[in-house]
């Protein structure tokens, strides 16, 4: 039972790593995004400049020529160098976009992987519990009444003894899903909502009690990190 709840705990660690993996990887998309937004922004403001230096230029070499001194750095060329960096990082972002493109599915199936590995560790929880062996056993006993019951009410009938009961549960419907239903409404809710409480407190926390376990008894379970990859935007 330990070891069930232990390998829930990392089972746990492993979606809280991948889940964390999904949203760095979405944020830094979202960023990349908004880099290539500005660098589209940065080139057209960039030819705009370099446009406006070209009819600009020309007076400079004519004022330098006039007075027997070498013009000052083109403004026209440094617009260009300009331009050039900005469609550099521009050629830069959409890499990353590309490269972020590639690695948002593997996200999301890692992150799908592991709620499924999750769920199927809950459940072995609860499968090897006590709590659920008794449930079981309980389930069983009252089967058999049941069976009984529905015996001897056929075999009445078959006799020639006319009957009408009104049952809550059919046996011979359980492929019906509205008698599933049916059961379930008439269950005994506190009963029904503890165990799916339980069920759906085990899928955040290893620690998570099940009906009618002894809360006294310590279960030790070591904590474990699950450090996720660094994504191309993450701090260093």
């Amino acid at each position: 039972m330990e070891n069930a709840r232990q390998y829930l705990a990392d089972s746990i660690a492993a979606e809280h790593a991948a889940r964390e993996e999904q949203r760095a990887t979405r944020a830094a998309m979202d960023t990349a995004r908004t880099r290539c937004r500005e660098c589209r922004d940065a080139i057209t403001a960039a030819e705009e400049a370099l446009a406006k230096a070209r009819e600009t230029d020309p007076d400079e070499l004519i004022a330098a020529a006039r007075e027997g001194r070498p013009p000052v750095l083109s403004k026209a060329s440094e617009r260009r160098y300009a331009l050039a960096a900005a469609r550099d990082e521009l050629e830069a972002a959409k890499r990353t976009m590309t490269e972020l493109s590639s690695r948002v599915p593997d996200a999301e199936a890692t992150l799908g992987f592991a709620k499924t590995a999750t769920i199927q560790a809950a459940a072995r929880v609860i499968q090897d519990s006590p709590e659920w062996a008794s449930l079981v056993e309980k389930t069983r006993q009252h089967e058999q009444e049941l069976i009984t019951c529905y015996a001897v009410l056929g075999t009445l009938s078959d006799a020639g003894f006319y009957h009408h009961t009104d049952c809550k549960f059919d046996p011979a419907k359980n492929g019906d899903r509205s008698v599933v239903l049916r059961m379930r409404q008439l269950a005994d809710q506190e009963i029904l909502t503890s165990w799916t409480k339980a069920f759906s407190g085990l899928s955040s926390d290893a620690q998570t009690l099940l009906p009618g376990a002894d809360a006294s008894k310590p279960m030790p379970i070591e904590t474990k990190v699950t450090k996720p990859k660094r994504s191309l935007f993450s701090a260093k």
